[in-house]
């Protein structure tokens, strides 16, 4: 099961569909399914919550009973399935961290290699995804988008990828995952994955990566290829901005309890132009304010805290704990449970 779950990571959402209006997606059953055969050990485990996982359940907790106060509950359904699988996500954490099963690097190779492979393909054979705005994803142009429908969120599995190949020092790996992750031209990705790398690599390992980087960047398609292309472009950066403040001003005082998580479309107007995000903020920290209040937030870095001093792959955690200043990252379903998945690594 975690073999299938390593590899459905790399379809995306391509594995997503709807029963009923009910968004589904196929990693998320698998990890159920595990969780459902290990039902008595998780019960055990729950009675040795740390500090940190206390107070973020607390902030969920308060957060949703301001909710049940601000909203009617005819529209908290979905917000709180959304809830419950985050709480299956920190449930299979808890699973695989104290399970003895381990996954060899080749299945997180073989992910990383498809979700390339299905990327490189989308953006030489369907490089106008405008096609797919009537559906309520962005309109991208010459960019790769597959397999999450977002040049982000695809851009940072990629480099996920990519790290954990530079990790094992398979620089071929790194090499191929690498033009997925500029044709993506996601610059927040590109600005955390530098950062982290300037961390964390050796000079003569880090100068190599920013001479391949630069040269590609130079013959990178530019011009006539779309606004998501232009590397100087601003709207993207003020309309993000905007919805942020947008939120932030809508919920005011509120943030100090939380308003529940994942109920922020209910601040958003439907006219918005910037309703297409209305689901988290882009910034990740600014979204557990929001949603969980001062507790829920405290709660979550003494979390991170906790895990530095035990996790394997300190580069990818901490690359992606720099892109959720700019994306919501760090709650991002398949980012998730690729981190996760990594404590179950063989070494």
């Amino acid at each position: 099961m975690l073999i299938a779950l390593v590899l459905s990571l790399a379809f995306g959402k391509l594995l997503s569909f709807k029963l009923y209006s009910l968004p589904l997606y196929l990693p998320d059953f698998i990890i159920a399914v595990i969780l459902l055969f290990n039902f008595r050990a998780l019960f055990t485990s729950c009675f040795r919550l740390s500090l940190g996982l206390r107070l973020f359940l607390l902030g969920l907790i308060f957060g949703w009973l301001q909710a049940l106060w601000l909203y009617p509950t005819s529209q908290l359904f979905f917000p709180f399935l959304y809830t419950l699988r985050l709480l299956l996500y920190f449930l299979f954490f808890a699973w695989v961290r104290r399970s003895k099963t381990r996954l060899a690097p080749f299945y997180f190779y073989l992910s990383g290699v498809t979700a390339v492979v299905i990327a490189l393909a989308q953006y030489i054979l369907i490089p106008d995804m405008r096609l797919l705005q009537y559906l309520g994803w962005d309109d991208h142009l010459n960019r790769v988008v597959l397999p999450f429908f977002d040049p982000a969120f695809s851009s940072a599995y990629f480099s996920l990828f990519a790290l954990y190949a530079l990790a094992k020092k398979n620089y071929y790996l790194v090499l191929f995952a690498l033009p997925a992750i500029l044709l993506s031209y996601a610059r927040a990705t590109w600005i955390s994955l530098l950062l982290v790398l300037g961390r964390f690599m050796s000079r003569s390992v880090l100068v190599s990566i920013l001479l391949i980087f630069g040269l590609i960047l130079i013959i990178l398609p530019k011009g006539d290829f779309g606004e998501g292309t232009n590397l100087l472009r601003t709207y993207s950066i003020s309309a993000r901005l905007n919805h942020d403040l947008d939120l932030l001003r809508s919920i005011n005082y509120h943030a100090i309890l939380g308003v529940g998580y994942n109920t922020l479309s209910l601040h958003i107007s439907p006219s918005s132009v910037y309703s297409y995000h209305a689901n988290s903020a882009n910034n990740s920290y600014l979204t557990l304010l929001l949603t969980t209040g001062i507790l829920g937030s405290i709660g979550v870095f003494m979390l991170i805290r906790d895990l530095f001093r035990f996790y394997p792959h300190r580069t990818s955690l901490s690359f992606i704990l720099l892109m959720s200043f700019f994306n919501n990252a760090l709650l991002y379903p398949a980012i998730i449970i690729w981190l996760t998945l990594l404590v179950a690594e063989k070494k």
